[in-house]
């Protein structure tokens, strides 16, 4: 089957194209799916660069999160068919074909293209996890969501609005029309040197409640002068921008707030009943139609390279789409 390997933990110029890569085959709890759509993410760009935790070594198939049609079922499982669509999480999703796990995979609702599922096991728990049990966020609060014009910023702007905060979200200056368009009630650019000033101008010098902290870097550290002192929550879900220091010293003395880490794949292992009432509460959003099917931009496999490359560069929005 085509295929794209990580050849080199060199990023996306590390991607190959293969056209002989073989058709796994169905453990007894996995399904064959063969792909219609990839979703293309952050931690694709951590692992084809190195630094996702325990990541994956090349030569390796890159991708993990696909939807598509069931071809063929473990010898365990009972909860699926061939002929279904589903959308899951599963190594080597850039692909022709990918094994899912049967009791992780999620049917694709009636109505929508597989592609319009992608996110739905990825980005949307990821940004709900956030914001509900993690982030404790309820109505009337105010919460500050940088990358909100991405993946999971998109559906973080409607799911707490949809909750009654008030929503602060940044991007860059091309972005924020859409981010208005969301429903965010203000919108800052991501790149200002003044945005602490301008989120603490914006909540009357208190700061925000919560922040979903995506971006890493030089972000952080703003994050955390924007959040409430002592009963603001930072949530870090990501670090597109890299690597930042937080010490104990900065909680005593400069940032005293609750910093909290989200990890999907940890969330998983660690709090399956967390999870499972985030994917049931999604379920509830989907069936009254707080949220309906993505939008993604959509490349062919082979331009994965110039996917991942135009996702690192941030010049990209809302989910991205590989199509075997």
């Amino acid at each position: 089957m085509r295929a794209l390997q990580q050849t080199a933990l060199t990023g996306p110029q590390g991607l190959r194209l293969i056209t002989d890569a073989p058709v796994p085959s169905p453990g007894p709890d996995e399904l064959l799916v063969r792909v219609t759509a990839a979703g293309v993410n952050f931690a694709d760009l951590d692992q084809a660069s190195g630094v996702f935790h325990n990541g994956p070594q090349p030569p390796y198939l890159a991708g993990f999160e696909a939807a598509g049609e069931i071809v063929a079922v473990g010898g365990s499982v009972t909860n699926w068919e061939p002929g279904a669509h589903v959308v899951g999480a599963g190594f080597g999703a850039f692909a022709e074909y990918v094994l899912l796990g049967a009791y992780t995979a999620a049917p694709v609702p009636a109505g929508w293209a597989d592609a319009q599922a992608l996110g739905m096991v990825v980005n949307w728990p990821a940004a709900l996890a956030a914001l509900r049990p993690l982030g404790g966020l309820a109505a009337g609060q105010t919460v500050l969501i940088h990358a909100a014009a991405g993946g999971t910023g998109q559906v973080a702007v409607k799911m707490a609005k949809h909750y009654g905060a008030v929503v602060i979200g940044t991007a860059s200056a091309g972005k924020h029309e859409t981010v208005r368009g969301l429903g965010a009630d203000h919108v800052l650019d991501s790149r200002s040197s003044d945005l602490v000033s301008e989120v603490l101008a914006l909540t009357g010098g208190t700061g925000v409640d919560l922040v979903l902290e995506s971006v890493g870097g030089a972000t952080l550290e703003a994050s955390l002068a924007a959040a409430k002192r002592v009963t603001g929550r930072v949530v870090v879900i990501g670090m597109s921008a890299g690597k930042a220091q937080l010490t104990n010293w900065d909680l005593v003395y400069r940032n005293q707030v609750c910093v909290v880490g989200l990890n999907l794949g940890v969330l998983i292992q660690s709090a399956p009943q967390v999870f499972g009432e985030v994917m049931g509460e999604l379920s509830a959003l989907v069936t009254a139609g707080v949220l309906g099917p993505g939008n993604p931009t959509v490349y062919p496999l082979d331009d994965g390279p110039k996917a991942l490359a135009e996702l690192a560069n941030r010049s990209t929005i809302g989910k991205l789409a590989l199509v075997p």
